[in-house]
This record gives structure tokens, sequence and C-alpha cells, in this order.
């Protein structure tokens, strides 16, 4: 299967509008965003939706794959929330990965809030089911941008 960035996706693409548009940068075996948590993105008065924080950790445990050309999708994902995300900070979210048999990438992501709390943990499986020509792969080089 060939996957296609056009830009538009709802988590990094620059050319959506209504997205997050979230960059991506190397730290040793990590890969990371800082995300600036909008009021707009808020469920409670002040809080975080859950389900914009589930959107970037599925993107940042992705993206560390797709970056490297694999075409991925998501096979299963469990996230626990452990404090509340508060609007207006700056919280980093990271990946790892954990394993890989075959063609089943195993992922773990966490939420840090400004003070240094994990906020939320995730893992996920992706299933590589084709890849991205290196024309279309994003590329990442240690602490430089590359959405």
């Amino acid at each position: 299967m060939r996957f296609v960035d056009d830009n538009r996706c709802f988590a990094c693409g620059e050319d959506n509008s209504c997205g997050l548009k979230l960059k991506f940068y190397w730290e040793d075996d990590k890969y990371y965003t800082d995300f600036y948590t909008e009021e707009r993105f808020q469920g409670y008065n002040g809080i975080l939706h859950g389900g914009i924080t589930s959107t970037i950790m599925d993107e940042i445990m992705a993206q560390h794959l797709t970056v490297r050309g694999l075409g991925i999708l998501t096979a299963s994902m469990e996230i626990r929330y452990r404090k509340q995300i508060p609007t207006g900070v700056t919280v980093r979210f990271e990946s790892w990965q954990k394993e890989q048999k075959r063609n089943i990438h195993v992922m773990a992501a966490r939420a840090i809030l400004p003070g240094g709390e994990v906020a939320a943990v995730a893992t996920a499986k992706f299933m590589q089911s084709g890849v991205i020509s290196s024309s279309e792969s994003k590329e990442a080089d240690s602490g430089e941008n590359y959405a």
C-alpha cells in the first residue's frame, strides 16, 4: 500500500486550518512535540479535551515511525490519564519504540506537564502496511523540525 501525505492531516498538516499543526523533533531516542493547550481545545472549562490528548499521543507514536519512511496504521492504543491537563500551558508529548515483531511496532508515549509531572501515558501497536517514498517522507534531524 502506498501512503501519500497531502499536508492536511488534522494533527500535523500545515494546510488544515482547523488542525493542531504539530511539529516534531528528536532528542536522543525519543521523538517529541511541544503543544500549547489553547482554550479552543478544552473539554471542561480550563481542561484540555481528552480526545485532543489521545490524538496527539497517537500522532507522536505514528510519526516516530513514519519519519523513517514506514507506512503504518494504528492497530490498537491504550491511554491512562493520570492528571488533568490545563489549558494555557505548553505540554511535552514524547514517544519511543518498545519493540518490533515482524510488521507490528509497539510504541509508548507520555504527556509531561510544565512542572515535570506525567499527565498521561499511552501504548500502541502499529501495523506496517506499506512505505512512504523518500520524497514523500518527512525528515527530522536532532533538534530540527520537519513538519
